[in-house]
């Protein structure tokens, strides 16, 4: 078996390596500012106050996947309430979506951060492997830079229809009856239907 290497060992700059620990730290870094966005916008499909979003979701005492969770029962519940509101549906179809993607997406970055990359000598190969807490039949992930700067792109995606879903929370909800919603909605709206099409 080849030698095993964790990024983080010392020894001479691998070029490999440092190409993984650059992509690693770029999606880490979206990955949060996504995460955040999502705190924001929970909070405004359960309306709640944005104080009262920062007490429940500051801090990191809030994870992605109970997030989400949250907010597809909120809407579920928004739905039979309402089933006539038009946007509520529309809001309801885009988070499933856009849901689907996040939490593959935070199940990888978890098994990452929790497990490690793992890299054989030259680099060429990196691995995420719980294989320390289960010897007998470990869950393996191959990474590659490709895959870190896909589900970047992707993350980058659910930001914008994010940010497409808070501007019509806080804003577009409460002028949808005139449409008049600006230019700057007309382009949100845009993305969300686009999203809804996939």
């Amino acid at each position: 078996m080849a030698k095993q290497y964790l990024l983080d060992d010392p020894g001479p700059p691998n070029p490999n390596l440092a190409n993984y620990s650059f992509r690693l730290g770029r999606f880490v870094t979206v990955f949060a500012s996504t995460e955040k966005l999502l705190f924001l916008v929970s909070g405004l499909v359960m309306r709640i106050p944005l104080s009262v979003t920062q007490a429940v979701f500051g801090g990191g005492a809030a994870r992605v996947k109970d997030t989400i969770d949250r907010v597809n029962r909120t809407m579920k519940a928004t739905v039979a309430l309402h089933p006539d509101n038009g946007l509520a549906l529309d809001l309801q179809r885009v988070f499933s979506k856009i849901f689907l993607q996040l939490g593959l997406i935070n199940s990888t970055r978890n098994e990452i951060l929790h497990y490690g990359i793992h890299a054989n000598e030259d680099g060429a190969e990196c691995l995420v492997s719980n294989e320390h807490l289960k010897p007998d039949a470990p869950d393996k992930i191959r990474i590659s830079a490709p895959l870190l700067d896909a589900m970047s792109a992707d993350l980058r995606v659910i930001t914008f229809v994010l940010m497409a879903c808070n501007y019509l929370c806080s804003y577009g909800m409460r002028r949808a009856s005139n449409r008049s919603i600006g230019w700057t909605g007309r382009k949100l709206y845009q993305s969300f239907e686009a999203t809804m099409a996939l």
